[in-house]
């Protein structure tokens, strides 16, 4: 028998259950797709500010992934 009717509490020893959107990648989108727009809006063509965007974010994982590499992880 289920005692707990809502599946967003928690109990003894379990991490709660969310049903929000990650922040970080939400706000990421948001900030992806108004870089997107405002380039488009200041006349750039439509395929130049994709692939602009998308090599932009292509170079940021990768020098994300470089200083995550160059700090060792436990000290």
């Amino acid at each position: 028998m289920n005692r707990n009717p809502n599946p967003a509490r928690t109990q003894r020893g379990q991490a709660p259950v969310s049903q929000l959107v990650p922040a970080v990648p939400a706000v990421m989108v948001v900030l992806v797709l108004g870089v997107f727009t405002v380039l488009v809006l200041t006349g750039m063509a439509l395929a130049t500010a994709a692939v602009t965007v998308a090599v932009g974010g292509i170079l940021g994982i990768e020098l994300v992934r470089r200083l995550m590499n160059l700090f060792p992880t436990r000290r």
